[in-house]
């Protein structure tokens, strides 16, 4: 009897003993990816394209050695138990949803470099639609591993025991999405290089909105801007203030509820077309009324004035026209140069913009962006 209690015993310490050891393995384990992926995120968010690549490499191998740490027959036991198995499951996902997102990351590894600004935009001001096709491509090939990790991480359950669950709840914060993220951002990169030109020409027609009279989509029609785009170049064809479309748009192809609701006249006038806050209708009534002027659209978009400044606040200063430059005002100053010199547009107070930024410079009626 006393020799069965004996190895019992031994039994007991060899337990705790390796339970201890697959606990604090687990733990180190963790940390190190942690680690790995928070420097990983970093250099997502500075685009330090040589960072990542290098990075990526050690995120996998830490993600490897976190799944090995939470597999095999200690946490197979210990999933099954009552109070805490579902903790101990959920740790089991937790690695193999890192797995699943390093190899995701390795599928992009190849394209990480052309996420730098200076790489998807030549010095010329071309963007590169061919790097643009290269990562919807890759985004495409990760779209597999992005659903197997976003799989893994909701299955773990938020109400873990401890760090765990708090673990769970930030891993599926931040893996739960990344399937419909990344396949917006294929799709946005699809349709960016379409409108880039990568086919054939692109005519754009940009609607400058002020705020100050209400629309439906924004505001009345203050000034608007027709660009063209082919193999990545931007060309700003013409600029000129609401005054210039004294033409009427022709809208008899328009719904008829449309029409009826808010009458031919307003929606056939520059200046009150866009009363609907159905954007299609908007964007049909543009192409339609230039078309009558002269010039066929495959696209139109409409901002703000805030959505300027924003704009202004990333690229820095422009210069428009001759000896003219548009830029965030002063705070207080609420304007902003004119590319037509017929005045100044209200612009609301924007950051300062970021050092080294700009566009090319803009020419009277024809320039490059």
């Amino acid at each position: 009897m006393r020799g069965l209690w004996i190895a019992l015993g031994v039994m007991a310490v060899v337990l705790v003993g390796y339970t201890v050891y697959s606990l604090v393995t687990a733990a180190r384990a963790a940390q190190q990816f942690r680690g790995d992926a928070a420097a990983l995120t970093a250099s997502v968010r500075d685009l330090d394209g040589p960072a990542l690549q290098a990075e990526v490499a050690g995120l996998s191998q830490s993600a490897r050695d976190f799944s090995a740490a939470v597999s095999g027959p200690f946490w197979s036991v210990a999933s099954a138990l009552p109070v805490v198995g579902s903790t101990a499951g959920s740790i089991g996902d937790l690695g193999a949803a890192a797995v699943a997102a390093a190899q995701a990351a390795e599928e992009l590894s190849p394209v990480l470099p052309l996420l730098s600004p200076e790489d998807l935009r030549g010095p010329d001001g071309r963007f590169d639609v061919a790097a643009m096709r290269r990562i919807a491509t890759a985004l495409g090939a990760a779209a597999p591993a992005l659903d197997q990790a976003s799989a893994a991480v909701l299955r773990a359950d938020p109400g873990s025991i401890g760090p765990v669950g708090e673990a769970v709840v930030s891993a599926q914060s931040q893996l739960g999405a990344l399937p419909q993220t990344a396949a917006g951002a294929r799709t946005a990169l699809d349709v960016g290089a379409e409108l880039l030109g990568e086919r054939r020409r692109q005519e754009w027609m940009i609607l400058l909105q002020n705020g100050s009279e209400a629309r439906g989509t924004g505001g009345f029609l203050g000034a608007y801007a027709l660009l063209s785009a082919r193999d990545g170049r931007i060309d700003v064809d013409e600029v000129d203030t609401n005054n210039s479309l004294s033409t009427r748009i022709p809208n008899g192809r328009m719904p008829a509820e449309f029409l009826e609701f808010w009458t031919p006249e307003y929606t056939s006038e520059w200046n009150s077309y866009n009363l609907s806050r159905h954007f299609p209708y908007t964007g049909e009534l543009s192409r339609s009324g230039m078309a009558a002027r002269g010039v066929e659209l495959d696209s139109v978009m409409a901002m703000d004035a805030y959505g300027v400044a924003a704009l202004l606040a990333g690229t820095g200063p422009i210069s428009v026209g001759v000896g003219v430059e548009t830029g965030p005002p002063a705070s207080g100053s609420g304007a902003a140069g004119s590319s037509t010199g017929k005045g100044a547009a209200g612009v609301p107070s924007a950051p300062a913009p970021a050092p080294g930024g700009g566009l090319t410079t803009v020419k009277p009626g024809a320039g490059q962006v």
